[in-house]
């Protein structure tokens, strides 16, 4: 009984100390078609999105979200691109920014959130206060 005891104590206490915290890139792909990614982050490494993400055949499906915790200290990258690995998109963002980002497919850029953001929150409820702007998105090729 003890041991019962001792084990519910120290669940209590570990449970009562967890901290959510927001993913500080989220990509929302607004567009008509299913789209894969890949994201270098600082590292001279693309990763792709793939098994990240729990959609078809490893894409982003049409109105879904790719959420991740990357390192924002370092140059990010992102390359998007459709069914026939066609690059239609490559960006690079801001140190020290929070990319929240959507892709209508054409063009990839910040999320507002509800009511054209003036809840200052994205549709997930992350915090805007930090994104990235419009103008701080580079695009490198498309």
């Amino acid at each position: 009984m003890k041991m019962t005891y001792s084990m519910a104590s120290i669940t209590l206490l570990l449970g009562h100390n967890i901290i959510a915290v927001d993913p500080n890139f989220s990509l929302h792909n607004k567009s008509s078609k299913t789209i894969w990614i890949e994201i270098n982050n600082g590292r001279g490494l693309w990763e792709s999105a793939k098994a990240l993400v729990m959609t078809e055949a490893d894409g982003i499906l049409p109105d879904r979200f790719y959420d991740k915790t990357i390192d924002i200290s370092k140059k990010t990258e992102l390359a998007i691109y459709d069914n026939n690995k066609k690059v239609l998109a490559k960006v690079t963002f801001p140190l020290n920014k929070t990319i929240y980002i959507n892709w209508d497919g054409a063009t990839v850029y910040p999320q507002r959130g509800p009511l054209k953001g003036l809840t200052g929150k994205t549709d997930k409820k992350y915090s805007l206060k930090n994104n990235v702007k419009k103008g701080e998105i580079t695009i490198l090729s498309k």
